[in-house]
Formats: structure tokens, sequence, C-alpha cells
């Protein structure tokens, strides 16, 4: 609350005259309207730069502050969130909407760190900034102390926008992190557009420099550090008795946490396996229980070979084909193929995206 009172108390010195101007002659011009959706917008234009400050309060009491040149361009930008607002986005999941649309294909010296500040003691809200020219590498980046700049791996695509959630103040940056790989190239891959999604978002990395390999084959450890990964790699207590996971190794945290979630199961109660290829189905499964086991649709899995789909995979797969989230070519589910990296980058495209 202090923090909004201190915006809107420097919106109405900037409406002030400044001692010096001649008598009757204003330095700055206020215009104040009522918008449709019940906020109040107020415009303060300097007189002799043209530049302005827009402050829109929203009925919820979130606040928006954006400065601009006399040209339009975007100097500054604050969004301070209510504890209203804050508290109903992490309820519902809904994001906050930003009344600003963006670019991402700024140069890095030209892009605005657009300031966000949220209410004490609210654990996660989420954000939607609509954005100019959308690609699948856009993504949003905090940028913290000493210009360190960590990638928001949850930032989806949502039609023109994009939406990610933060759980404390934070300076934003939206950025194109998309990357060009010799064998996965734009034009005339399949899966160029979730190769980038996933590679921006540091979901998937290339084996090198100028590869992706996207019919390479994945381990199950290599799914599980993806998904430990997407959701910003936590700390978990290791209750297993896996044998052949052994400290040290990369997939540590992630096989404790995704045996946590009940997301993967070992083979028995020594053996987890981290080395295994996975297959379409298995790939399938796993991204079923990561989303909370989602209802089912109540049909038959229409395909030519939907009778060599294991019983246990059957709900994942209605799951995932009824969510149009698998890709599946000439008809055929292809269960117990391997599933390759340029497939799995589709499918979690497609699902964050959905």
């Amino acid at each position: 609350m202090k923090k909004r009172l201190l915006c809107l108390l420097l919106t109405l010195l900037l409406a002030l005259p400044l001692p010096a101007a001649a008598e009757g002659e204003n330095q700055t011009t206020t215009e104040t309207k009522e918008l449709s959706d019940g906020s109040t917008m107020t415009v303060v234009t300097d007189n002799q730069t043209g530049s302005a400050v827009t402050t829109i309060v929203r009925e919820d009491d979130t606040l928006f502050q954006f400065k601009t040149s006399k040209r339009g361009k975007l100097l500054d930008a604050l969004v301070d969130v209510s504890v209203k607002a804050a508290r109903h986005s992490a309820e519902t999941g809904e994001p906050i909407y930003v009344p600003l649309r963006s670019t991402v294909k700024l140069p890095e010296e030209q892009r605005l760190c657009f300031r966000v500040d949220l209410p004490n003691g609210v654990q996660e809200v989420w954000l939607e900034f609509p954005v100019e020219d959308i690609l699948p590498g856009a993504v949003a980046v905090a940028v913290e102390e000493e210009d360190k700049q960590t990638v928001i791996r949850q930032t989806y695509l949502w039609g023109d926008s994009l939406v990610f959630p933060l759980d404390r103040d934070a300076n934003i940056l939206l950025v194109d992190k998309s990357r060009t790989f010799a064998d996965v190239q734009e034009a005339d891959h399949w899966a160029a557009d979730a190769v980038e999604f996933t590679v921006a978002r540091e979901i998937f990395q290339g084996v090198d420099d100028t590869h992706f390999v996207p019919d390479g084959t994945l381990t199950r450890a290599m799914v599980v550090t993806v998904l430990w990964r997407l959701i910003g790699a936590p700390q978990v207590d290791h209750a297993m008795t896996f044998e052949d996971v052994s400290p040290g190794t990369y997939y540590l945290d992630a096989v404790g946490w995704a045996f946590a979630q009940k997301l993967v199961s070992g083979y028995d109660a020594k053996t987890f396996a981290p080395n295994d290829t996975i297959t379409r189905e298995q790939l399938a499964v796993i991204l079923w229980r990561f989303a909370e086991m989602a209802d089912a649709p109540r049909a038959d899995l229409d395909f030519a070979d939907a009778d060599q789909v294991s019983e246990y995979a059957i709900p994942a797969l209605l799951w995932a084909t009824g969510e149009h989230l698998f890709p599946v070519e000439d008809g055929l589910l292809r269960p117990r193929d391997p599933a390759t990296r340029a497939e799995t980058a589709q499918l979690l495209m497609n699902f964050l995206c959905r």
C-alpha cells in the first residue's frame, strides 16, 4: 500500500507546475479517465519534453505505471500487484493481465526491464504480458543482483501473450532466446518450434552448439530431470532404496523428486534403471501423472496399433491423444517405440501451451 501511495504521489507531483515556469504556463498536462473495465487511467505529459507517465489503477488496487518518450518509446514500467489480485491469481491460477504490448525482438541493450512488486505473504502469482510477433523462443527472464539472469522455465505461450509465475519481487525482461541447430531447420523440420520452445526455457539443451539430434532417444533419468527442471529443480529428501541411483549423478535429485511425487516407480525396490530408453507410452504415463492424472475421455483408442498399448498406459494415452498432445503419424501410436528428443519436445510444448 505504501508503494502504491508513493506512485500516486509521484504522479500528482509531476502534474504540478515548476516554480521557474512563467505565470499561467503549465509544465505538465494531466488527463484522467475511467476505462471500460472500471480502471482509472491518469496520463501526465511533460509539455517541454513530450514524455508522459501513465498510471492505471484497477478496481482491485493493482497499479501499473509506464513512462514513455515523446515518440511513444517505453522508458520505464512498474507493476504493483495488490493483495486482492495476488490472492485471486494464487487461488484460481488466472494470470494478472499487464495492459502493455511489448516486443522480444529488440537488441539486448534496448530491452525494457519491468519492475514487478508483490505484496508480502503471497506465495505465487501469474502474470500475462501481451507480446508483438510472439515467437516459440520468447521467454521471461528474472534479472537479479549483479545482472544475474534466470530464465523462468514456466513461461508459457498463451495466444499472443507470455504467461509466467512469480513468487517474489523481480525485474523482468521479455526476450527471444531462440537458437538455430543445423539438424533442426525451421523450414523443413516438423518439431522446429517445439525445439526452440524447450531450448529457450533450458528444459532441453543441444548436444553441442550446433546440433540438437532430434531423432535421438531419451532415458528414464533424462525425462524425470526435464520435468524436475521445469518446476524449478526443488530439493527433496531422497527416501529411495534404488541401488542404481548413485550419489553424485546428475539425476539423483530429479529421481528422488519424481519418486516422491509418484511420477515413476522402479522395476523393483532396488532398481530404477535410469539408463533404460523410455518408450512413447511410458512418456505419456509420466506426463499424465505430472498433470495429476487428469481425467481421460471415456472412449477407445482409435488407432490401428491400439492393441500394442500396455494396459497400465491406456488412461494416459487416452488423455494425451484426447488433448492432442501426442505426436501421431499415419494413424499409429507406436506405443513401445523409443520416444525421440523431438517428440518429447513437441509433447511438452503442447502440454504447457494447451
